[in-house]
Formats: structure tokens, sequence, C-alpha cells
């Protein structure tokens, strides 16, 4: 029997060099200004400002996001308040915990942007 468990391996290289800061910058931008996180049973909702740009920007993101990590799940749920949920199989709960939850708890911010695309972009 086949194991069909995603394999958690970003590739930063699906996404347009010329886009990829713009691409940190969003991500910075829309989890920055998380009013609440919430743990799921397969990953995190963030509660986000209800705002316009703030929505256009997780559009953005996720256009983006599932290029160069097709293991997450994303939904969005916008009436009273807006949560974008990040979701996934297996150990992609533990990665959105360490990546993302994590480092917004203790620092008030994602990992350094530049370090962070270095490292999950290819070198051809």
């Amino acid at each position: 029997m086949q194991n069909h468990e995603p394999i958690i391996a970003c590739n930063f290289g699906a996404i347009e060099p010329t886009q990829r800061n713009d691409h940190a910058d969003i991500a910075e931008s829309i989890f920055t200004s998380a009013l609440e996180i919430k743990e799921l049973t397969n990953g995190y909702a963030f509660r986000l400002p209800l705002e316009t740009a703030i929505l256009q920007n997780a559009i953005t993101w996720i256009a983006n996001e599932r290029l160069c990590c097709p293991f997450f799940t994303f939904t969005l749920e916008v009436g009273e308040q807006f949560w974008l949920q990040l979701n996934g199989d297996g150990e992609v709960k533990e990665f959105i915990k360490s990546t993302i939850v994590d480092t917004l708890q203790q620092t008030g911010k994602l990992p350094d942007k530049e370090a962070w695309i270095i490292a999950h972009t290819p070198t051809d």
C-alpha cells in the first residue's frame, strides 16, 4: 500500500524570482497582523483584521504559497470575522507551528525573509 502523506519540502523556486521578496513581505504583513491564533486538529487558524487590503494580500499570498508548499490546505472564512486557516496531513501541523506560530509568538514576526528565501530556493 502506498503512503499518500505529503512531503514537506518547500520549493521557493516555484515562485518567480522577481516575486519572492514581495511574497515574503506579504506573508510578513498577513501573519504579523494576526489578532488571534487558534490551534486546529490538523493546523492553525489566524484571525486577521477584517480589512480589504489584508483580504487581498491573503489571496495573493495563497496564490503563490500553494505553488511552493503544495502540502498546505488553505481556507478563508470571511463573515463578521476574517480567518485564514492553514491545514495539512501528517507533520504539516508541526511544520506550521515551528515555522510560523512559534516564531510569531516569540518574536512578533516571521523568520528572516532573506535567509528563508535562500534556504528554500533551489540551486540549479
